[in-house]
Order: structure tokens, then C-alpha cells, then sequence
């Protein structure tokens, strides 16, 4: 029982850590978002939210790409393969369609 109890205190911290940097991601006026390696976004936060109009369940799968100017999607595959093939970090300027359907940087 004491083994169950420790694995599970060590879950539920976890839970606690990632639902602390959402809270603090939240708080940053940048849009940010997370995608796994196949693209498939997992997490918008407050900001795009609110820039986009779209919920976080739209964004959620491929959702996300369809707000990104489709003149600048393909870069961006492009950029981001190439910083995961390398191991880096990438800052790249994308537009994602506002809430009233503009696409601004």
C-alpha cells in the first residue's frame, strides 16, 4: 500500500507541475502553442485563444493549421522539421487568422 501511495503522490505532482506552467504560459500576452512530432497541437494558451476566436478544442489535432496564413504554413513545416531534425530552437514570424478573419503578424 505505502509503494501505491507513493506512486501516486508522485503522479499527482506531476499533474501539479505541468498545471503550474499552464497557468503561468496563460499569463503571457504571446501566443503559444504546443504540437507533438506529428503536428497535432495538444495546447493553445489564453492569448491565442482570445487573438484567433478559436477554442482550444478547435485547435486541438490539426485544427491550429487551418489559422495559419496558408502562405506561411509550409515555411513553417519546413523550419520546424528542420530545428527538431537538429535539436534547436527556432524563432520564426507566422499569421494566424484573427478572430475577425484578418491575418496579421
Amino acid at each position: 500500500m505505502r509503494k501505491y501511495q507513493e506512486n501516486k503522490d508522485i503522479a499527482t505532482h506531476g499533474n501539479s507541475d505541468e498545471n503550474e506552467s499552464i497557468n503561468i504560459l496563460d499569463q503571457i500576452p504571446s501566443l503559444i502553442w504546443r504540437t507533438d512530432t506529428k503536428l497535432q497541437c495538444n495546447y493553445v494558451n489564453k492569448a491565442w485563444i482570445r487573438y484567433t476566436g478559436a477554442s482550444s478544442e478547435e485547435a486541438y489535432g490539426y485544427g491550429w493549421a487551418d489559422l495559419i496564413h496558408p502562405d506561411d504554413y509550409e515555411n513553417y513545416v519546413s523550419v520546424r522539421a528542420n530545428a527538431m531534425l537538429e535539436g534547436k530552437a527556432f524563432k520564426l514570424e507566422i499569421r494566424f487568422r484573427r478572430y475577425d478573419g484578418e491575418h496579421i503578424h
